[in-house]
């Protein structure tokens, strides 16, 4: 898997989490063999309006790299402005590795404000975001998507093709449907039925024993 600078045969990647993945975090993982790390989810229109809280959950240093930036909105033109932010290098830390666009959080403050996983339901706005956020900085982007918003409408094809048609460089699945949350277990049958050019990644349960190594064993 190649990104931007980045490349790795089956890398490991920390996936971000709200609330985990800060500085301290990002360091320890790094540690005991992570590849790649990611920041917290941060807010684009908090990071753009200036929000104190939110600069800092978007920094990160050079003993942290390779590693990304996770943004998480729904218009195009504020997410832009937040990866100008981002990719000059947020309240006195350094440009991240890549930008990451969260396209899956299905917490219900996040999809009542348009937000997070609901935008899969909008494949076009995917690509639109997308596109905005590519043009905007030279930093390579992805995105991370679900398998869909619930058992019925599983779009993870569709919404993966709207992102690489706009430049994304990469795929991050988490293959679970929006209304599972957390729950169950995910469908790797359907990660593995993808179909398109980019590179992917897959997101592991916690409650295997040794999640790492069965998700390069599954890749």
């Amino acid at each position: 898997m190649k990104i931007g600078s980045f490349q790795g045969e089956i890398p490991l990647f920390l996936a971000p989490m709200a609330g985990y993945t800060d500085r301290a975090a990002r360091l320890i993982c790094r540690r005991f063999g992570a590849d790649f790390v990611e920041s917290e989810m941060v807010s684009a229109r908090a990071l753009v309006y200036q929000d104190r809280k939110s600069a800092p959950l978007a920094r990160l240093y050079p003993d942290e790299l390779p590693g990304a930036v996770q943004l998480f909105g729904s218009e195009p033109e504020i997410l832009a402005e937040a990866a100008k932010i981002v990719a000059a290098g947020t309240a006195g830390g350094v440009p991240p590795t890549a930008i990451d666009l969260n396209f899956g959080c299905p917490v219900k403050k996040i999809v009542s404000n348009g937000e997070g996983s609901v935008l899969m339901r909008e494949p076009k706005k995917i690509e639109a975001i997308t596109s905005a956020v590519v043009k905007a900085t030279a930093l390579p982007v992805t995105v991370k998507i679900r398998a869909g918003w619930d058992p019925t409408h599983k779009n993870a094809a569709e919404c993966a093709r709207a992102a690489e048609s706009a430049g994304c460089a990469a795929i991050f699945l988490h293959a679970r449907t929006r209304s599972q949350f957390y729950s169950g277990t995910d469908d790797r049958a359907r990660r593995r039925r993808l179909s398109f050019r980019l590179p992917r990644g897959a997101r592991r349960d916690r409650r295997q024993t040794d999640p790492a190594r069965h998700a390069r064993r599954t890749a």
